[in-house]
């Protein structure tokens, strides 16, 4: 019997995954989540395109059967400005709506979480109608889920925002006078000032405030990699990379989405 989540209830696993040697901490994952595979008949694929965490899959027999495991790693210090259980909400949320993969558990520096079969999209592939129609549609689906009556439909965007760039200005702060004078920091000090970015993002916030755009769920990293094409499942679209996931202003969303056809 697979284990995986129960309702909104996530398993939690006390165990720590080693990142230069997994395999004994992902042994420990799949005792619990997939309890009838033998170590000895269990494969992984390290998946190489990841920029902040580490995706590793497990399976037994084909990679492509029912079943197999994405255990991820989260990239060092992204704790930083990743809210781990916002993201868990997201999966779930996404989950129950047919949006995206089920979330199986987490565990000390990471989750674990179903592959999804598929194509990934590759840039030239948006130019399809079939394709971009499909990922519109989703993103209608998306925009279209309610937040529960308690939930929070602050924009995401003015908040993340202020958040990097108070680490901006603490990373800046933090270095040592001598490492900020050397050439390797020439390309940091041709980006704009902590002042100068804070009241761009005043002045940008002042305007759009004034669209009146609805608030509405959305993916926020819709990268043409976090999205899964089944054409065997009746043309279907899975979101994947949920980490970026919460309220934000609509316009914005679709701005975004416009960008690869200009």
């Amino acid at each position: 019997m697979d284990i995986g989540s129960t309702g909104n209830t996530l398993l939690h696993v006390d165990i720590l995954v080693e990142e230069p040697e997994p395999w004994t901490g992902i042994l420990g994952l799949l005792k619990i989540l997939r309890p009838q595979w033998k170590a000895e008949d269990i494969q992984m694929k390290t998946f190489t395109e990841g920029l902040t965490n580490q995706l590793i899959g497990c399976y037994v027999g084909s990679f492509q059967e029912p079943g197999c495991v994405l255990v991820r790693l989260y990239g060092r210090m992204t704790e930083l400005y990743v809210n781990r259980d916002r993201e868990v909400e997201m999966f779930q949320v996404f989950h129950t709506h047919g949006c995206g993969p089920e979330i199986y558990c987490t565990f000390q520096n990471g989750m674990c979480y179903e592959f999804v079969t598929g194509t990934v999209l590759e840039d030239e592939m948006l130019w399809q109608p079939s394709i971009y129609r499909l990922i519109a549609a989703e993103m209608g689906r998306i925009h279209a889920i309610q937040p529960k009556c308690d939930a929070s439909v602050e924009p995401l965007l003015w908040t993340k925002m202020s958040h990097f760039l108070t680490m901006l200005k603490s990373s800046t702060n933090n270095r040592p006078i001598q490492q900020r004078c050397t050439k390797c920091s020439v390309a940091s000090r041709e980006v704009p000032s902590y002042e100068t970015l804070s009241a761009e993002m005043a002045s940008l916030k002042r305007h759009l405030l004034q669209i009146g755009s609805p608030t509405v769920l959305c993916h926020n990293d819709l990268l043409t990699k976090n999205i899964i094409y089944n054409h065997k499942e009746g043309e279907e679209l899975l979101c994947t990379s949920l980490t970026l996931g919460n309220v934000v202003d609509k316009t914005v969303k679709i701005s975004c989405f416009l960008k690869y056809f200009m």
